[in-house]
């Protein structure tokens, strides 16, 4: 009975590390893709400042650039939080230690009867060629 315990604890603690984490990868592509329209409206203003300085030689270059330099701003405040990697979670690395301490148990409490059976298939392979 220890064993089914152990094995619903180690369950448990897994679903939940499995939550933090997915909580943790939903809010950084939410971020990248909060992040996207101003990365895209930067590689169009720079392309439009490009067009502009080499086609007229005029001052509207400056704005196309000016405007690109305001959308890069918060491309990169957006984008930035969500390429760092995550500060560790304790309450998942709490969940992952119990899983591991909790499928020990199950390992030290299984092992010998995990013997007896892997003996016993033996014994049978071993009568069965003969």
């Amino acid at each position: 009975m220890r064993a089914f315990r152990l094995a619903g604890v180690a369950a448990q603690a897994e679903t939940l590390r499995l939550r933090r984490r997915l909580r943790v990868t939903l809010c950084r592509a939410a971020r990248a893709g909060m992040a996207l329209p101003f990365a895209l409206a930067t590689v169009v203003f720079l392309e439009l400042a490009l067009w502009l300085a080499l086609s007229a030689r005029l001052a509207g270059w400056e704005a196309a650039l000016s405007a690109a330099g305001v959308n890069l701003i918060p491309a990169a405040l957006l984008a930035l939080p969500a390429l760092r990697s995550p500060a560790p979670d304790p309450l998942a690395e709490d969940a992952a230690r119990l899983r591991r301490e909790a499928l020990a148990g199950i390992a030290a409490e299984w092992r010998w009867p995990a013997l007896l059976v892997e003996v016993a298939a033996a014994a049978l392979a071993i009568t069965r060629k003969k």
